[in-house]
């Protein structure tokens, strides 16, 4: 049997290529939407809107292609004022998580240049938006693993952004940790 897991609508980025079905929920059976071949447009975003849909479910089987899509769009996602903040939250955290996993897998220097995509629209969220860290940390209430595992996918990201940001800087600490 086929799982389904929901995604914000918020995520979609209008005339962006994805690689992933897109369905909707009618009466507790899942519909399809979109094709992977079919580039979602602000007509899909305003249908889906008046129907009063809020999500949009993807397949189990489609989980990875969709990450790197959202890890792809991470700067606009977070950077849309129309997005509510608990969103961005969860989106922060599923990307955090994501990223994580593809460094660990494969941390040659082209995997973490890849990724700098990601984290760098997530350290400027977290520095400019108060919101995102309160919601974080609710996100961290729901039990202790998630709380350790948030922890944990933090400290990883932080010292990750800290050695790209030094990159950039030519080299130099500029937190000046023991450097």
């Amino acid at each position: 049997m086929m799982s389904f897991k929901p995604i914000p609508i918020e995520i979609m980025q209008i005339d962006a290529e994805k690689s992933f079905r897109l369905y909707i929920k009618v009466k507790n059976k899942f519909v399809l939407f979109a094709g992977k071949s079919i580039v979602f447009t602000e007509e899909h975003k305003a249908r889906l809107l008046a129907s009063g849909l809020k999500r949009l479910y993807v397949r189990d089987t489609d989980e990875e292609p969709l990450k790197r899509y959202t890890a792809k769009h991470m700067d606009k996602i977070l950077s849309d004022p129309h997005v509510a903040p608990k969103i961005k939250a969860k989106i922060f955290y599923s990307s955090s998580t994501y990223t994580m996993e593809e460094v660990f897998k494969d941390p040659r220097a082209e995997t973490i240049s890849e990724m700098k995509n990601t984290i760098n629209p997530m350290v400027k969220l977290l520095l400019e938006d108060q919101d995102i860290m309160r919601n974080l940390l609710v996100l961290t209430e729901h039990d202790y693993y998630t709380y350790t595992h948030s922890v944990n996918v933090g400290i990883f990201a932080t010292a990750l952004a800290i050695k790209l940001f030094e990159k950039d800087m030519g080299g130099h600490n500029m937190y000046n940790l023991g450097a």
